[in-house]
């Protein structure tokens, strides 16, 4: 006698109402010292909602304390060029996450006029950015910073003066100050390396 054998589908569905993402957050491009302004919305029912950055590329995300509104707002430092910036809704149902927006932070313009002096002072602030975007007392870019880019493209982990010169080269040019680099060594095995910058 022949068996008969039933096979069974069982199909389920996702809630109708899980948080679902109508407006995402669009990239930021400003100067330091102005303004960065991101924004997210959903549909109904109203989820809540948590802001996270990303310092290395999108490659992890953290909570930022206190960012749950639907509009993410703050005052821009040079050192945060790069970093990524992404909103999680949730609700009963579950939780949906926006796709992740980039702000790009440039250095602020030399102040007006154009005489040496206020050239001088736009180059001192760049070279004192530029010192500040390694990790405390370490030689470990910060994640984001401009640094941590040149460190990236150079190959290396821990940053040296060839990498501080090349990214404050960078910002100087992005001002339109011409600028240039030169290498010391000091009997064969140390260097030191020089930016000089014309106007």
């Amino acid at each position: 006698m022949a068996r008969q054998t039933r096979s069974l589908l069982s199909v389920s569905r996702a809630p109708s109402n899980t948080a679902t993402i109508t407006t995402q957050p669009a990239n930021q491009t400003v100067t330091a010292g102005q303004t960065a302004t991101f924004a997210a919305t959903t549909g109904s029912p109203t989820p809540t909602v948590q802001w996270q950055v990303s310092t290395n590329n999108g490659a992890s995300f953290s909570i930022l304390p206190g960012a749950t509104s639907a509009t993410l707002s703050f005052t821009t430092d040079l050192s945060q060029n790069g970093y990524q910036y992404q909103a999680v809704f949730t609700n009963s149902a579950g939780m949906a996450t926006t796709t992740a927006a980039t702000l790009t932070v440039n250095a602020a313009p030399p102040p007006s006029g154009t005489g040496s002096a206020n050239l001088s002072s736009t180059v001192q602030q760049l070279t004192g950015n530029v010192r500040m975007m390694t990790q405390g007392a370490t030689d470990l870019p910060i994640p984001g910073t401009p640094l941590a880019q040149t460190a990236a493209r150079d190959g290396v982990v821990h940053v040296f003066c060839t990498q501080f010169a090349e990214t404050l080269i960078q910002l100087l040019n992005a001002q339109q100050i011409s600028a240039r680099t030169r290498t010391m060594s000091f009997d064969g095995n140390s260097q030191e390396s020089h930016v000089t910058a014309e106007y």
